[in-house]
């Protein structure tokens, strides 16, 4: 009979970073969980790295036949999840981030006395391609409720993704389980705002998540048309969602909709992929589909300067100043 309460999630895909996602797992202080591996129709061939897998922790191991992902990443997600069995906890990794050695070994600290948190984060670090830290995204406060996480969303006073949290599987059924968007973009704003409901965000201190900023996936992406135009729909989508979540569980939002804007017009305006004409339309449009035609005007002016902005730093990365 099984006594950990915690089920590692991995919906695999690219075998690039694989091998370094694995080992950063079974290197884990604490190895009080199972991992759970969902092959989503791969061309890669995994297994020596699942072989390796079985022979140091509790691993679980599933190859579909159908690349879902690539149509719907969010029913991929779903259906890796489908594959825990008792766990209590499930953390949704990925197969090209790590975690620092000590993160089970913290969270299995953190929950024997913290025992109605639901939903629990741990503070990022991004690298490159070589491992290389590029970033340092500002720490959360240990606590976030869900207007506050919001908040600091929309104003990016705070860096997000998928990878650094981990849900209590209770909770996650109770809020009907990720939210779905097209790419999954915006899919882990909305799911931790669900869950948030229930006690909020705590961050555990004393251990980091490295998220891997790389060509291969797609928040990097920004000079592909098509999937810049599937993540701004997504962003917008995720607006709208926002706006019914606040009124449906009585919240109050504390953003303004130029805050929501502004937020809006960051994948706008980084790519190298539309036309000023085409990234016009496109603002106006979504200004339509938000109900934010009257702020035509003020719109305009603040894409514009965020464009000039954008130049500015481009003109100076080239040259090198």
């Amino acid at each position: 009979m099984k006594t950990h309460q915690l089920a590692i999630v991995i919906p695999a895909y690219k075998i690039t970073f694989f091998r370094q996602s694995i080992e950063s797992i079974v290197n884990q202080t604490c190895k009080n969980f199972t991992l759970y591996i969902g092959d989503d129709a791969s061309p890669d061939d995994f297994s020596e790295i699942i072989n390796y897998c079985k022979n140091e922790i509790n691993t679980v191991y599933k190859r579909f036949e159908e690349n879902l992902g690539r149509r719907n990443l969010v029913s991929h997600w779903n259906r890796c999840i489908n594959m825990v069995q008792d766990e209590q906890w499930i953390w949704l990794f990925s197969d090209d981030d790590i975690m620092e050695c000590n993160c089970v070994e913290l969270f299995y600290k953190h929950i024997l006395i913290n025992v109605n948190d639901a939903l629990l984060h741990f503070n990022l670090k991004i690298i490159n391609e070589n491992n290389t830290r590029i970033f340092k995204p500002k720490n959360f406060k240990s606590h976030y409720s869900t207007i506050e996480y919001f908040e600091n969303i929309i104003k990016s006073s705070i860096y997000s993704c998928a990878v650094e949290y981990i849900f209590k599987k209770e909770v996650f059924v109770k809020v009907s389980g990720f939210e779905p968007f097209d790419l999954a973009w915006t899919t882990d704003n909305a799911t931790w705002m669900k869950l948030s409901l229930y006690g909020g965000i705590t961050t555990i201190e004393g251990a980091s998540v490295k998220w891997r900023l790389s060509t291969l996936n797609i928040s990097s992406i920004s000079n592909d048309k098509n999937i810049v135009l599937r993540k701004i729909n997504a962003s917008v989508n995720y607006l709208q969602w926002a706006k019914q979540f606040f009124v449906s569980n009585n919240l109050t939002d504390v953003t303004s909709e130029f805050d929501k804007i502004h937020w809006l017009l960051t994948t706008v305006v980084y790519t190298s992929s539309l036309s000023y004409s085409e990234k016009y339309w496109i603002i106006i449009n979504d200004l339509k589909k938000l109900n934010l035609a009257s702020l035509k005007l003020k719109t305009m002016i603040i894409w514009l300067l965020e464009e000039f902005k954008r130049n500015i730093k481009l003109i100076t990365y080239y040259k090198g100043y």
